[in-house]
């Protein structure tokens, strides 16, 4: 089966809060229809530097990538790929101190010659969509979502429980070993719909709105991304990612065929039911309504096969019309979106060349999102912290040669010395030699 997609959409926004802890592959700035591999990842920790391990891993998981290129994805190939990682992370950890207790989430799509490889961890979501179907959804690895599971909380009341941010999974280390999920999704049609998102999208829309937005015939692609941009501008307390995906035209026959969609969670070794403090908890945003008491039937909790019939029509229809309206009344904010787009992009580019210590490319990018948006002090703070590394170099290179100067000298000094003292001893031999001749 050969994939073509459409050029990738995606959003990075920092939200409300005052750092971005969310980190998607490729860099929105080279993505294109060429692109197989997507990720996103949600940083877990606030102050452990949960932004840190966002951006490792998703640079961790194309290097992994880059040097197997001929191996197949299986759950092999995941094994490997956690385990590397997770090793990669601890090292980061040990050789700064200062990040220890940081994790994050992972979500990632593949396209091969079999068709679209999903695996994931912790609570960000992938998404198939075919019309105003979801064909697909990854189970998020959380408290409430295994609760839901089994029977004790109503998926209504997953929404607004007071412990919605408290992830089971995410991936820390080498020392707290974590696992995958992944699926094989071999039903793919031209027009299909993907969707990767961190958790801050999920709380401006719920899967049933989601997959209104993909009716068919309702929206275009652009037009999809740009009402979850505007939606979550107004509702998410949180950092929102996603990487938004749709397929120009699938040629050739599945390579596997063993099933729609091929379940097949990675088995790691047996432990316990996680304790407290395995669970990892993510910062959670203001004003949380604990979650009602309910009565549940013996009925299952999973999602139900979409139902056809007047009604369902007429409620679908409605939300097409609200959510289109919607749509009309924020195309006047879309530039101030892409400028913040632009602005969050130029931070994080500073931030990373200021990893590696380019100063001079870091400056450039600061000095670009200032451009953007002068009344952001960060990238001002970031300036400011290059200068300060920059001086503090160069006093640091200034010593340093000065250290060598002195050695230098204490050398030159050394040997004028031993000279002086030759010269004095020629002399008086010299002195004894014209005596005795007399």
């Amino acid at each position: 089966m050969l994939i073509s997609i459409k050029s990738p959409l995606y959003l990075h926004e920092v939200g409300r809060r005052s750092n971005n802890e969310d980190s998607i592959y490729p860099l929105p700035t080279v993505a294109n229809e060429q692109d197989r591999l997507f990720v996103v990842c949600d940083g877990v920790g606030g102050s452990e530097k949960g932004e840190v391990a966002s951006s490792l891993v998703c640079n961790l998981v194309p290097e992994f990538l880059a040097n197997h290129p001929t191996q197949l994805i299986d759950k092999t190939f995941l094994e490997e790929m956690l385990s590397f990682i997770e090793q990669r992370l601890s090292s980061h950890v040990n050789a700064n101190p200062q990040c220890k207790g940081m994790a994050t989430t992972l979500t990632m799509l593949y396209f091969d010659e079999r068709g679209a490889t999903v695996a994931w961890c912790g609570d960000s979501r992938v998404y198939h969509f075919r019309g105003g179907e979801i064909l697909f959804q990854t189970q998020d690895h959380s408290l409430v979502a295994e609760m839901v599971r089994r029977g004790e909380l109503a998926e209504e009341e997953a929404e607004s429980h007071p412990q919605k941010n408290v992830i089971l999974r995410a991936i820390s280390g080498a020392d707290k070993p974590s696992k995958l999920d992944f699926d094989l999704l071999t039903d793919i049609q031209q027009g299909d719909r993907f969707l990767l998102c961190s958790d801050g999208v999920l709380e401006a829309f719920n899967s049933k709105e989601l997959s209104v937005l993909n009716s068919n015939g309702m929206i275009d692609l652009y037009d999809m991304r740009d009402a979850i941009a505007i939606r979550c501008a107004e509702r998410s307390r949180d950092n929102h990612a996603m990487y938004l995906l749709e397929v120009a035209d699938v040629s050739g026959i599945a390579a596997s065929t063993t099933g729609q969609h091929d379940t097949m969670p990675i088995q790691m070794p047996k432990e316990k039911v996680p304790t407290q403090k395995s669970v990892q908890q993510k910062e959670p945003g203001p004003n949380k309504m604990p979650a009602k008491e309910v009565s549940l039937s013996n009925e299952s909790t999973e999602a139900k096969p979409k139902t056809s019939g007047n009604s369902n029509k007429a409620v679908l229809g409605l939300m097409g019309a609200a959510l289109i309206l919607t749509l009309t009344i924020g195309g006047l904010k879309m530039s101030e979106l892409s400028s913040t787009s632009r602005y969050h992009e130029f931070l994080a580019m500073g931030n990373e060349q200021m990893e590696r210590k380019q100063w001079n490319e870091a400056k450039i990018s600061f000095q670009n999102a200032i451009e953007i948006n002068p009344e952001d002090e960060r990238a001002f703070d970031r300036l400011a912290e290059i200068r300060d590394r920059e001086r503090q170099e160069f006093v640091e290179d200034s010593v340093a040669k000065a250290k060598q100067l002195l050695q230098v000298q204490d050398s030159l000094s050394f040997h004028a010395s031993d000279s002086l003292h030759l010269d004095s001893m020629n002399l008086r031999d010299s002195k004894l030699d014209s005596t005795a001749f007399e």
